[in-house]
C-alpha cells in the first residue's frame, strides 16, 4: 500500500495550520503521517498553542514537534528527514488547503511518469488566479525582472525551472538522497532545492489537481538579498 507523509512548518499562525490540516484530514484517506513543526516559540501555557494542541489531538496521524531552539524553515523541514518512511513526501505551507483528494492523483501520476522527480499541482488563490509559485531560473541579468513563468500554458503540463515551496510532492527516497533543503539558506532555500532536483530529474506542473493558497509568504528585502547572495555564491555569478 502506498503511503504519504507531509511536513508543515508553523511560524506564527495557528489558524492557517488548522485550515491546512483539516483539509488534508478530510480529503486524504491514504495511510499518512503529518509532521507539524512549530517554530512559533510559544510558551507551553500559551492559549493559542494549547488550543492548537487540542485541535490536533483528535487525529492519530499527526506528529507535533514544538521546537524550543531557533531554526529556519529549511532546517524545520529537514528535521523530520530521518523519520520519513513513506513512498512520497509533501512539503506545504501553512494556509494552503485542498477541496478534493488530489494526493492520490499526484501519486498515481508520479508512479506512471518515472522522469518526474517532483510534481506541483495548480496552485491558485481564493478566486482562482494562478499563484506565482512556478518560476523561471533566477540569474543576475533577471534579478530586476518578473520571474513568473508567464509564457506557458497553465492548462497543460510543463517542466518547472524553479518552484516555490507552497505545495509539492517528491519521492521520499529522493528527498533523503538530496538531504532535503540546504539548511544554510535562511531564505530562498527553494531556489537551491529546485536547482538540485533539476540535476537528477524533472519538476513537473500537473494542472488537473488544484491546491488553494490565499496568501504566499513574503520575505523582507534584507532576507531576499541574503538568500540571493548565498544562492549565487553556491551556483556561480551568472
Amino acid at each position: 500500500m502506498q503511503t504519504v507523509t507531509f511536513s508543515i512548518v508553523i511560524q506564527s499562525n495557528y489558524d492557517d495550520a488548522k485550515k491546512t490540516i483539516q483539509s488534508i484530514e478530510t480529503y486524504t484517506m491514504l495511510t499518512k503521517t503529518i509532521y507539524v513543526i512549530d517554530l512559533s516559540n510559544q510558551n507551553k501555557d500559551s492559549r493559542q498553542q494549547m488550543d492548537f494542541q487540542w485541535f490536533i489531538s483528535r487525529y492519530r496521524d499527526i506528529e507535533y514537534i514544538p521546537m524550543k531552539r531557533k531554526m529556519n524553515v529549511a532546517s524545520a523541514h529537514d528535521y523530520v528527514l530521518t523519520l520519513l518512511d513513506s513512498n512520497y513526501h509533501i512539503v506545504l505551507s501553512c494556509g494552503t488547503y485542498i477541496k478534493e483528494d488530489i494526493v492520490t492523483h499526484l501519486m498515481d501520476y508520479m508512479d506512471t511518469h518515472l522522469d518526474c522527480a517532483v510534481c506541483m499541482p495548480k496552485i491558485v488563490d481564493s478566486v482562482g488566479n494562478i499563484q506565482n509559485v512556478y518560476q523561471n531560473e533566477w540569474t543576475l541579468s533577471s534579478l530586476f525582472s518578473s520571474h513568473a513563468a508567464e509564457d506557458v500554458d497553465y492548462t497543460s503540463e510543463f517542466k518547472i525551472p524553479v518552484l516555490r515551496n507552497s505545495f509539492f510532492m517528491i519521492q521520499t527516497n529522493l528527498f533523503k538522497e538530496l538531504q532535503g533543503f540546504d539548511t544554510a539558506f535562511n531564505a530562498l532555500e527553494d531556489l537551491d532545492f529546485s536547482k538540485r532536483v533539476n540535476e537528477v530529474g524533472n519538476i513537473i506542473y500537473v494542472p488537473d489537481n488544484t491546491v488553494y493558497c490565499e496568501k504566499l509568504p513574503k520575505l523582507s528585502f534584507s532576507c531576499e538579498v541574503q538568500g540571493l547572495l548565498q544562492y549565487f555564491r553556491k551556483w556561480g555569478w551568472k
